[in-house]
């Protein structure tokens, strides 16, 4: 355990150093970075305040051409702004994979049944600065936008947002052969 902690610290300090530059990309399986991201957490979800349950539902996708560590970053922003959000009796996150074909993309589907995102802020959820948290400095899902669409050349988009919960669709590209 002390050994992946460790790992774990180097994985963040190596995030935050390609802030900024043009980070290093390789074919991955997007699967298994979602894979990773959950994983993560379901070892700390005992230790939440609320019962969390995370599904992962893989679906057939090619590789994508990523870096794997600030996909990941994204994920486990996703995840942990989620966990923010439960009011809950019983929090439910649900991340998707599939394949669009006419789009020639891979898409992730992120759904929570948290408190959601009121309609005065969904316009704003990605601009720096911008909480609704008492801790935290608002630069999360800035960071993620700029992780997905300048550094992956995807998109990311919020879906829908209400009191029953909240949908992001993280779009990436796949290279074509």
């Amino acid at each position: 355990a002390m050994r992946k902690d460790t790992d774990r610290l180097q994985s963040i300090t190596k995030r935050f150093s390609r802030i900024g530059s043009q980070p290093s990309k390789n074919k991955a399986d997007v699967n298994q970075i979602i894979d990773e991201a959950v994983e993560y957490f379901q070892k700390r979800l005992p230790r939440h305040s609320v019962k969390v349950n995370i599904m992962v539902n893989r679906g057939e996708i090619p590789e994508v051409t990523v870096n794997q560590e600030l996909l990941q970053w994204v994920l486990e922003n996703l995840i942990r702004n989620s966990l923010d959000a439960m009011d809950k009796p019983v929090g439910v996150i649900e991340i998707k994979s599939r394949y669009e074909q006419k789009k020639n993309c891979v898409v992730i589907e992120y759904y929570d049944n948290g408190k959601g995102i009121i309609r005065g802020n969904q316009k704003k959820i990605f601009r720096p600065g911008m909480t609704t948290k008492k801790h935290g400095w608002g630069m999360g899902l800035a960071l993620v936008k700029r992780i997905i669409e300048e550094y992956h050349q995807g998109q990311i988009r919020l879906v829908r947002s209400n009191p029953k919960g909240t949908q992001f669709n993280v779009l990436l590209p796949v290279e074509r052969s």
